[in-house]
């Protein structure tokens, strides 16, 4: 015995995700865009030495149709800011000795945003400045798939840097 109820439920969850689907875009927005926000991840050197080059660029990615753009708090004022990449830049000199705290980038989507934790970077003397090491690798590859991840990594001049 058939349950009429039962037999039309398919048609009816087509109809239903049709009608949702054509609210969604008459409203200008899709499924993804109202329910997803942006995603950025990294990990920022925490030190350079004075007259080294200091750069950082986020990972960061979003709702599948929305320009993602990206904005600064705390800036050292030696560094560049490019808020289409997010890339954090620049040559402090021996003038910039110091900490510089509570460094923020933003993504954005026009809709929705997220932020990095709170970062702080230290200019040190050239001398004495310790390694640093960036990067972000990939967290996962598929099988039979070849996987290879370089990270950035700068030391103070003169010295040979080893993994």
């Amino acid at each position: 015995m058939k349950d009429s109820n039962f037999e039309h439920l398919p048609r009816l969850r087509r109809l239903a995700m049709f009608g949702w689907a054509l609210a969604a875009l008459l409203a200008g927005t899709t499924a993804s865009a109202s329910t997803l926000q942006p995603v950025i991840s990294g990990w920022p050197s925490a030190s350079v030495g004075a007259g080294r080059y200091y750069t950082f660029t986020p990972k960061a990615s979003g709702p599948t149709g929305y320009r993602l753009t990206f904005s600064i708090s705390g800036k050292p004022a030696w560094a560049h800011f490019n808020s289409l990449s997010g890339q954090l830049s620049g040559t402090p000199s021996t003038a910039n000795i110091g900490r510089y705290a509570n460094i923020v980038i933003r993504v954005s989507d026009a809709v929705k945003s997220a932020s990095l934790p709170p970062f702080s970077i230290t200019v040190e003397s050239p001398g004495s400045a310790a390694p640093a090491i960036s990067g972000w690798p990939s967290p996962g590859v598929g099988a039979g798939h070849y996987y290879i991840f370089t990270p950035k990594a700068s030391g103070p001049t003169g010295n040979q840097l080893s993994f």
